[in-house]
């Protein structure tokens, strides 16, 4: 994934928050990759970004990347401050998004016991 697509999971989760039952707002948003390999086979990976990544997108802290493959804290304005970035205990402006993945584990249901379908609705942007 690129950071590009990290803000934007980012984003629909904090869209598509609902209530807990015990009164706070959590995310079931979770983003699916599928891909047809060379030998015909379908890979199916599934994603969510943590919450740290939501609470950073949702605050306008992350910025845009020029880079693909690294996530950027934007400059801030002269009365903002902006979170520090540890990285190897150093402060940084870009890393890697990978320290947001949150990886699920994904299966085919059995034909039999429907009431568990993980997938309640599919008519979100590819």
């Amino acid at each position: 994934m690129t950071s590009n697509e990290y803000r934007k999971a980012a984003a629909l989760q904090q869209e598509h928050l609902v209530d807990h039952p015990e009164g706070y707002k959590v995310s079931k948003f979770l983003t699916v990759r599928v891909e047809q390999k060379e030998s015909e086979e379908i890979e199916i990976e599934c994603y969510m970004v943590s919450d740290q990544c939501q609470a950073l997108e949702r605050d306008n802290v992350l910025g845009d990347s020029a880079d693909p493959k690294k996530i950027v804290i934007r400059e801030p304005s002269r009365e903002e401050a902006m979170p520090a970035v540890l990285q190897e205990g150093a402060p940084v402006k870009a890393f890697e998004p990978s320290f947001f993945l949150v990886n699920l584990s994904s299966g085919m249901p059995n034909e039999n016991n429907t009431q568990f379908n993980v997938l309640k609705r599919y008519d979100y942007p590819v």
